[in-house]
This record gives C-alpha cells, sequence and structure tokens, in this order.
C-alpha cells in the first residue's frame, strides 16, 4: 500500500510540473482580456505595445509616457541580472499601481519553454528561446463610485512584450514618443467612434492595431447593456387627418419602436404602428364604420433624444374594419401596408392601403394622411 501510495504521488508531482511548463502562455494572457477597449502597436524588433481600456477616458498620452520612461525601465533594471541567469526561460514581470497608492506591487518569475529547441554550432549546444518575454502594468483608476465604496477600481493594463525583456529597457525617448503619438492617435479615433454611436445609451468594445510595416486594422462594436435597453424604446404620437375611399377622417396614430443600429444623424428601429380613423354615415349617424389598423413596421427615424421623428418606414399588419349599421355590427379583417414619410420633425405623412384581395373585394381601404407629430 505504501508503495502504491508513493507511486501515485511521483506520477502527481511530475503531471503538475510538466502542465507548469506546457502552461506559459496561458499564465501570461491569464485574466487580462476583460476589458473593452485594446490598442496595439508594433515595434521592429520584436517589442509590441498593448493597451488596454475599461473606458476610453481613461486614457492619458503623457501618463503612458511617464510610465514607460521611469518605472518601466526602473523596475527591467532591478531584475536584469536574475533574467540573464537562465536566458532560455521566458520572463514576466507583473507590476501593479493601487489608486492613491504610494507604492507599486512587483511580481516577477521565470516559466520553462514548453519545448526545448537547442542548436548545433562549432561542436556546442545552444539551448534557444522560444517564448517572448512579457511586462504587465496594471495601473488600478479610482472613479467616483470607487470613491464612495459602490464599485471596484477599473483597470487600465498595458502588456509591452518583447524577444527578451532586458530590450524594453533599451527604448530610446524617440521610441518612446513616437508610440506615445500612435496610441493617442488610436484613442482618439476611438473615441470619436463612441460619440457617433451615442455613448450615453451604448457602451462600445474596439480594437485598434499598428503593425511594424505600418498596416493598420480596427475593429469597433456596441454593445446595449441590459439595464439601458429601456432606453432604446421610443415612442411617437401623431395626429392629423386621412383622406380615404372618398371620405376624408380625423386620425390618431401610436408608435412603439425599438433602436436597431444608431449613426450619426438616423436610427434604425422596429417596431409598432398602430392608428384610429372612422367613416360616419351623414344621413343616419348611428351607422358608423371604423378602421383600426395595427402594423409591424421597420424604418429610420432621427437620431435624438426625445419622441420619434423624421420618420421613414413601411409597415405590414392587419386592419380590422368595424362595421355598425341599423344596430348590428359585423368585423373584417383586411392585409395592410402602410408608407410613412417626413416633411420635418413635426409634419409627416403616410400612404396606406389594404384591402381582402380576391376573398371580399369591396372591403377595401386607400388613403393617404397628413399628420402632426409631437
Amino acid at each position: 500500500m505504501r508503495q502504491t501510495l508513493s507511486t501515485l504521488l511521483l506520477v502527481f508531482l511530475s503531471g503538475l510540473q510538466y502542465t507548469h511548463a506546457q502552461g506559459p502562455a496561458t499564465d501570461t494572457l491569464s485574466g487580462k482580456e476583460s476589458a473593452k477597449h485594446h490598442f496595439y502597436v508594433k515595434l521592429p524588433g520584436q517589442i509590441s505595445f498593448n493597451l488596454s481600456l475599461n473606458s476610453l477616458e481613461d486614457w492619458d498620452a503623457n501618463d503612458f509616457f511617464y510610465t514607460i520612461s521611469n518605472p518601466v525601465k526602473k523596475h527591467i533594471q532591478y531584475f536584469e541580472d536574475s533574467m540573464n541567469r537562465q536566458p532560455a526561460f521566458q520572463n514576466i514581470l507583473d507590476i501593479e499601481k493601487k489608486p492613491n497608492a504610494d507604492y507599486e506591487q512587483l511580481n516577477f518569475r521565470q516559466v520553462a519553454p514548453a519545448a526545448s529547441e537547442m542548436v548545433f554550432k562549432d561542436g556546442t549546444y545552444y539551448q534557444l528561446k522560444n517564448s517572448i518575454d512579457s511586462l504587465w502594468y496594471t495601473s488600478y483608476v479610482s472613479g467616483p463610485q470607487t470613491r464612495q465604496g459602490t464599485a471596484a477600481p477599473e483597470e487600465k493594463q498595458l502588456l509591452i512584450t518583447a524577444k527578451s525583456l532586458a530590450d524594453i529597457g533599451t527604448l530610446t525617448m524617440a521610441q518612446v514618443q513616437n508610440v506615445r503619438q500612435q496610441m493617442d492617435s488610436m484613442v482618439q479615433a476611438a473615441r470619436l467612434k463612441a460619440k457617433r454611436h451615442n455613448s450615453k445609451l451604448y457602451s462600445s468594445k474596439s480594437g485598434w492595431s499598428l503593425s511594424e510595416t505600418g498596416e493598420q486594422a480596427s475593429t469597433f462594436s456596441d454593445q446595449k447593456p441590459f439595464m439601458k435597453i429601456v432606453n432604446n424604446f421610443k415612442l411617437g404620437v401623431s395626429y392629423g387627418a386621412i383622406v380615404f375611399n372618398n371620405s376624408i377622417s380625423p386620425t390618431m396614430e401610436l408608435n412603439l419602436g425599438y433602436i436597431l443600429k444608431r449613426s450619426r444623424q438616423h436610427a434604425t428601429f422596429i417596431g409598432l404602428n398602430y392608428s384610429l380613423f372612422s367613416e360616419i354615415d351623414l344621413r343616419n349617424r348611428n351607422n358608423l364604420v371604423g378602421y383600426l389598423p395595427l402594423n409591424l413596421e421597420v424604418g429610420t427615424i432621427r437620431n435624438n433624444a426625445g419622441l420619434m421623428q423624421r420618420k421613414t418606414s413601411i409597415g405590414y399588419g392587419m386592419m380590422l374594419k368595424t362595421t355598425k349599421e341599423s344596430g348590428y355590427s359585423t368585423t373584417h379583417y383586411l392585409f395592410n401596408m402602410q408608407l410613412n414619410f417626413a416633411f420635418s420633425n413635426t409634419l409627416s405623412s403616410s400612404l396606406m392601403i389594404a384591402s381582402q384581395f380576391r376573398r371580399d373585394p369591396e372591403h377595401y381601404v386607400l388613403g393617404v394622411s397628413f399628420k402632426y407629430n409631437l
């Protein structure tokens, strides 16, 4: 039994050591991808900068320049002797700076390569370095909610990678200044993009990169947080008159739309459209024909706060035609199509076509309405 337990313990320790040796990449990037915005700049010589921000407002170009030029280089110099002892290992340096703290917390470690690669030259074996070094500098940003104790500090992270961590300490002031300008240009472009997508209602994610050859790439997506979905619902109220089937009637229209996508000036929506109008027999006012169109519509509106304005849309649905004559009422269902156009923020018009087609061609509506939008 004792021999069996010893064998199992040896196998477990061997597997644990193998797993640790196989995971330098996951060890480097563990828990570092939660930020919403990422900016990447690649320099010649296998040195790259990856800035991660939860909020675009956390970017500070001067702080970026100071961090690389002073504390980063100073910390690398402190661990330089330790890095040179094992040139084939991956060196990882984590630096954390808490809000309003007068110190930085550092964690330096070396990770064995997943595979040992060697070359034989002039009768000597040389071990190759097959994993790049990395330095994580994490600055925790203290916002109003953090100071009130209702939220945790947000993370602003900078990842610098190089074939050798010591190479980062050799960056010239001109190189650091150039990276700062490139980062600032990308962040400003991301801010402009987010502003166009109405940042008050939307949260956004973006990725911006610049390669060592000058090739640029960017991605941007907007997300609607669950608690703010209600802000994307828009209500429209309008009233006016409709001319239809050689008759004229007052009309009122209600719209409930949900914003799908916003641009600088317009927003695409999908929603429900409901209106009401009637036809009165002037010779017998007890006779009445009421029309209740209910449509599912899609279109665009002016991208502004408040009620739906400058709506251009098309809607399909059903129209209920209720006829009351001599004390009896009957209901007919018509297929309905409606086109909506806007003349201004307050004036609009609609073309309405409804029919039962071949089933009963006598029941139809062909009309044009002119409305005032609240």
